[in-house]
């Protein structure tokens, strides 16, 4: 088996593999997402260039597995996108690249992560083998435009971010994400025409917020929560209102996901009061390396 960079020549045939193995759910990389248009537009925001944050398995002229990694210096973690393997020596496979991907990490990132959807079971397997652990169960939730629901929120203000209210924002957020994938400045470094920050602001206090995204098709809920102080007064729902409106503007745009943690009911309850239902079941693995 060889192991190597793919070329720019390559790039196309490596989405294509990954296209095509992550519409089944025994070989799903839950970072990529589902579908030709969120991978390629998943590939595309990748902080480095894909031919140096890829390696390609080949047996001969087969590829045969494609593996991935993102990583971040400011956190000190990584994000595994694979093993994805097609072969009959699936874990041998696997193992191998691994090692090769290890290898284009910096000793400074402390932290690796896998993905999987929940009938990835080699994914499972290979994630026990390597000691990695379980720390999260995740559903994948999608609203279709046709079936949103009318829901009546509380009279709240629902304001844009702007820099005054930085502080606040960082706290909050760094209280209800502890060490997620984006920092409270990483948000606010993406803010565009297509990535919004809202904000519900009281006596200057900021109480909840909702960082959401549009891309060619769809909307994309990254975060949305409420400090604890101030939760059952509605103001999650207030402010998930108001990015499904800003996120369903264009006619394009016909379908919103996110991915929220299973095991958290009154999340669930909220969403599916709004017409969200279950896409699937997402487990996170994580390992601290030495």
């Amino acid at each position: 088996m060889n192991i190597s960079r793919p070329s720019p020549a390559q790039l196309e045939l490596m989405l294509e593999f990954i296209i095509r193995h992550n519409q089944d759910r025994e070989t799903h990389i839950g970072y990529y997402g589902k579908g030709e248009t969120e991978i390629r537009e998943t590939l595309a925001e990748f902080t480095r260039p894909l031919t140096e944050s890829f390696l390609l398995a080949w047996q001969g002229s087969e590829l045969v597995s494609v593996f991935g990694v993102e990583y971040d210096p400011e956190i000190g973690r990584a994000w595994l996108y694979g093993p994805q393997v097609v072969s009959p020596d699936w874990h041998a496979i696997a193992d191998e690249h691994y090692a090769a991907i290890e290898e284009l990490i910096p000793e400074s990132i402390h932290e690796h992560e896998l993905f999987f959807d929940i009938n990835n079971k080699r994914g499972q397997e290979f994630a026990a083998r390597h000691a990695f652990l379980a720390h999260s169960s995740d559903a994948v939730l999608f609203l279709e435009r046709d079936a949103l629901k009318l829901v009546s929120t509380v009279p709240v203000q629902v304001c844009d971010y702007n820099e005054t209210f930085f502080s606040g924002f960082e706290a909050l957020h760094q209280h209800i994400f502890p060490r997620t994938y984006y920092t409270a400045s990483q948000i606010v470094e993406k803010l565009d025409d297509n990535h919004r920050l809202l904000l519900v602001i009281e006596a200057g206090k900021v109480l909840g917020y909702h960082f959401c995204k549009r891309e060619s098709q769809s909307g994309y809920i990254d975060f949305i929560g409420t400090d604890p102080a101030a939760r059952g007064k509605g103001l999650g729902a207030a402010l998930l209102k108001a990015g499904i409106a800003w996120m369903f503007e264009p006619a394009q745009i016909r379908l919103i996901e996110l991915t929220v943690n299973a095991n958290n009911q009154a999340a669930m309850q909220l969403y599916q009061k709004f017409g969200f239902a279950a896409k699937h079941i997402l487990c996170g693995y994580r390992k601290r390396m030495a």
